[in-house]
């Protein structure tokens, strides 16, 4: 029995067979969802065709804003930190680029598309999928778990119960001289108590037979028993390993929240939170990489761009001093395993007050810039400020 397919979050659609929508582009009755894992190389093709894209989970050590994603062509890049509950838009393949201390991890994601995929290719739905997943972390953590379960018992259950054990064996092989010191001892009259110790010494047997077939008895049974466990555990783990069988609903509460920011997918019952606007993500960002005077050979720190595909950067000189004074300035790209710069574009040359374009950098491969320049002349002295502005 198949489960049925999850509703889109976008209203419905149209399957691949049928009657089609009355107007371009507008959805009406069925969608399908496809969950693809993935292991992070440095870049990545997915020949994949949909109109939704999310995360759906990923290792805890993964780092998503080093993680980028483009649809249909390997420029825009997006940051998979930047998704938040999904990306709604049409593609025919998806791109995805890694950084370095990312590569080798793994992360899974979520396709939608307008009925592009089928039940009787695709053979599971996404909350196939979802079960799976959630059965297989849950006897995960029981196998894992095993070992420290029989440890506990072992330490907490057959050791005590061993010496309480050896405990009253002794009371019992001293009871004659437990008798004496208590006889010896007791400081209260004797009409009292006479009787009542001449009675308990009169009845040391029955008193021992009594302590023997209720309490020492008993004790060895139960250390019989916990041995008796102990030696099938193997046999109880495979029987808790294959009869496990959580209710949907209990699955539904595990599967409720993924992930720990902005970009985690919430899935509730068959419901998924709208999507954000992809468009949104395209506005460009302006910044100032270095504003001082310079009198020397120099450079600035690193600025992080690691969420943007393309800079542009200008310098903007406002006063010169000096004799034969000449400043020029360098574009870097810092290479992040260890730390050295290389120029992506420069500007040289410059003598006077005005403003002087670096350059445009397109398909930006760094995750930090920075600024150099050098100056010669005699005494010489540039005020500048250098500025970029910065795309996804």
């Amino acid at each position: 029995m198949s489960l049925p397919i999850l509703p889109s979050p976008l209203g419905p659609t149209t399957p691949p067979t049928g009657q089609q929508p009355s107007q371009q582009g507008q959805p009406t009755s069925t969608r399908n969802y496809l969950v693809i894992p993935l292991v992070l190389q440095p870049q990545m093709e997915v020949d994949v065709t949909g109109d939704w894209f999310s995360v759906l989970s990923y290792e805890a050590d993964l780092d998503l804003s080093n993680v980028y994603v483009a649809f249909n062509y390997a420029d825009n890049w997006l940051p998979l930190s930047a998704i938040g509950a999904g990306v709604y838009t049409p593609f025919e393949r998806i791109y995805i680029r890694a950084a370095q201390s990312e590569v080798g991890k793994s992360l899974s994601i979520a396709i939608g598309g307008q009925a592009r995929f089928y039940i009787s290719s695709q053979g599971v739905t996404i909350s196939n999928d979802l079960v799976g997943l959630a059965k297989e972390n849950t006897l995960a953590q029981i196998a894992t778990s095993a070992a420290g379960v029989y440890a506990i018992a072992s330490s907490n259950v057959n050791y005590p119960l061993s010496t309480m054990a050896a405990t009253l064996s002794s009371i019992e092989s001293n009871a004659a001289n437990i008798n004496a010191v208590v006889t010896s001892n007791v400081n209260v009259p004797l009409s009292n108590i006479q009787g009542t110790l001449n009675n308990i010494e009169a009845n040391a047997t029955s008193i021992n037979a009594v302590v023997t077939a209720n309490v020492n008895y008993p004790l060895s049974t139960m250390a019989a028993t916990l041995s008796s466990i102990n030696s099938y555990s193997a046999n109880i783990y495979g029987i808790l390993s294959s009869n496990v069988n959580f209710p949907m609903s209990t699955m539904a509460a595990a599967l409720h929240s993924v992930g720990t920011d902005s970009w985690q997918v919430y899935i509730n019952g068959a419901s998924i939170m709208t999507p954000v606007d992809l468009q949104a993500r395209y506005k460009p960002t302006g910044f100032t990489i270095f504003s001082g005077t310079v009198t020397s050979n120099g450079s600035s720190n690193n600025v992080n761009v690691s969420l943007y595909s393309a800079v542009r950067a200008m310098v903007k000189v406002t006063s010169v001093g000096g004799t034969n004074a000449v400043l020029n300035v360098y574009l870097n790209g810092v290479y992040d395993a260890t730390g050295d710069s290389v120029p992506l574009a420069s500007v040289t040359g410059i003598t006077g007050v005005g403003i002087y374009e670096i350059g445009q950098i397109n398909d930006l491969p760094f995750n930090y810039i920075k600024v150099s320049w050098t100056v010669s002349g005699s005494s010489p002295s540039f005020a500048i400020t250098v500025a970029a502005q910065a795309m996804v």
